[in-house]
C-alpha cells in the first residue's frame, strides 16, 4: 500500500550510478514510491562511462544516463561544464517541480547546475558528512551552497549536529533509511547449513570485507568470547579486498573452525533466521541497513556507537545493545557473555527490534520524504 499525496509533481532525481550501493538502493526506494503514487519521476544517471541500472524501477519511472546527453564531449574543466549544463537543461526541459540529489559531490554540481532556476532542490548526504568531501575546496562549496537547498537530508541526528555546526544557514531534516521486510532473495543461494553443523549457535556480521567494517576487531573479541563458548561460530556475510586477512587473522588466533567466511549470497534471510546474535562492529557508517535488517528479523543485535545510526536505532538493552567504539572488543565481550548466557533477554530484546518494521517502512519514511520535500 502506498500513501495518497496532493497535488502530483514532476520530480527529478539525480544519482551518480545505479550499478550498486546503498545510496543507489535507496534512490531507487523512492523513485518507486513518488512513481506509485503518481508522480513524473526522471532518474538522471551521472556516470560518465554510464553504467547500467541493477536495481527494480517502477515502469513509469524514466531513467536517463547524462552520458547519453554529452557522449563524445571534451575533457577536465570544460567536460564538467558541459555536464553542469546539461545538468541544467534537464531540469529545464522536464518543466520539474522537485528535484532531488543524492552524495556530496554530486549535491554541489546539483546546485550549481540549478542556479537562477524556480525550482527547490533537495540535496542528502548518504554517509556522515565529515567522510563525505575529500577536498578543501569542495568543503568550501558544500558550505556556500548548502544553505541555498530547501532541504539537506540526513541519515542520524548526529549528521545533523555536524552539518548545522559546519553549514550554518543550511535547513537539515533527519530521515532514516528505508527497511525491506522481507528481504528479496536472489543470487547466489548459500544456505547456512553448508557452513554451519546443526548443534552450532550462530554470530553474524554482514558487510563488504573492508577495513571500515571493523572485522578485525570483531574477530578478535569473537576470540576471548570463544574461550568459555566453544559452540558458538562467527559467520562474516560479504566479500571483499579484505578476506585473506582477515582469514589469517582468524588461523592466527586458532579460530579456524569457528569463523566462516561464506562470501557474497543473495540469501541473506535464511542467515538472518538462523543467527542468535548479530554484530555490527563498523568505526563508522553512513546508515548501517544491515542493522536494520536483523532486528527486523527479530535477531538481538549489538552495535558499535559509532558514526552515525547505531544510536538513532538502539534502546540501549530495549531493542538492541550498544558498546563502546573505541574499545569496542573489550565492550563485545561482555555483550556476547550477556546475550549468548540468556536465551530470554535475547527473544525479549529481539521481540522489540523487529517494530523496525513499521517505523522504517517504505511508507513511513517516503511520508518523512513527502513532508521534507514538500510533497505533502
Amino acid at each position: 500500500m502506498v500513501a495518497e499525496t496532493g497535488n502530483k509533481r514532476r520530480i527529478t532525481f539525480f544519482v551518480s550510478a545505479m550499478e550498486d550501493g546503498g545510496a543507489e538502493r535507496v534512490a531507487a526506494l523512492l523513485c518507486n514510491y513518488w512513481s506509485q503514487n503518481g508522480h513524473a519521476v526522471n532518474l538522471v544517471v551521472t556516470y560518465s562511462k554510464r553504467g547500467q541500472c541493477n536495481y527494480t524501477l517502477n515502469e513509469r519511472v524514466q531513467v536517463i544516463y547524462l552520458a547519453d546527453q554529452v557522449r563524445g564531449r571534451s575533457s577536465g574543466l570544460m567536460s564538467k561544464m558541459i555536464r553542469l549544463r546539461a545538468c541544467r537543461k534537464l531540469v529545464q526541459s522536464t518543466e520539474s517541480d522537485l528535484v532531488v540529489s543524492f552524495l556530496a559531490p554530486l549535491n554541489i554540481a546539483i546546485l550549481i547546475a540549478t542556479l537562477g532556476l524556480d525550482v527547490p532542490v533537495v540535496v542528502s548526504e548518504r554517509v556522515f558528512p565529515e567522510f563525505s568531501l575529500k577536498s578543501r575546496f569542495a568543503s568550501f562549496a558544500r558550505r556556500l551552497l548548502y544553505p541555498l537547498a530547501k532541504t539537506v537530508v540526513v541519515q542520524s541526528s548526529e549528521g545533523e549536529e555536524w552539518l548545522r555546526k559546519h553549514c550554518p544557514g543550511s535547513h537539515v531534516d533527519v530521515i532514516h533509511n528505508p527497511l525491506v521486510h522481507p528481504l528479496p532473495i536472489t543470487q547466489p543461494i548459500v544456505l547456512p547449513n553448508k557452513f554451519i553443523a546443526e548443534d552450532k549457535r550462530v554470530i553474524l556480521g554482514v558487510g563488504r570485507l573492508v577495513p571500515k567494517k571493523g572485522f578485525e576487531r570483531l574477530i578478535s573479541g569473537f576470540a576471548q568470547f570463544s574461550r568459555g563458548n566453544p559452540k558458538w561460530i562467527l559467520a562474516l556475510v560479504g566479500q571483499g579486498p579484505e578476506k585473506a586477512s582477515l582469514m589469517a587473522l582468524a588461523k592466527r588466533l586458532d579460530l579456524e573452525e569457528n569463523v566462516v567466511f561464506p562470501g557474497r549470497i543473495g540469501n541473506l534471510s535464511d542467515w538472518y533466521k538462523r543467527a542468535e546474535v548479530f554484530v555490527l562492529s563498523s568505526y563508522r557508517e553512513g546508515f548501517p541497513n544491515v542493522l536494520l535488517e536483523a532486528m527486523s528479523y527479530g535477531v538481538a543485535s549489538i552495535a558499535a556507537d559509532c558514526p552515525s545510526g547505531p544510536a538513532d536505532i538502539i534502546q540501549p538493552d530495549v531493542n538492541g545493545l550498544l558498546v563502546s567504539n573505541k574499545h569496542f572488543a573489550e565492550d563485545l565481550v561482555s555483550g556476547l557473555d550477556k546475550l549468548a548466557g540468556n536465551s530470554i533477554l535475547r527473544k525479549a530484546i529481539g521481540d522489540q527490534a523487529v517494530k523496525i518494521q513499521e517505523t522504517c517502512s517504505m511508507e513511513s519514511i517516503g511520508l518523512e520524504w513527502d513532508r521534507a520535500t514538500g510533497i505533502a
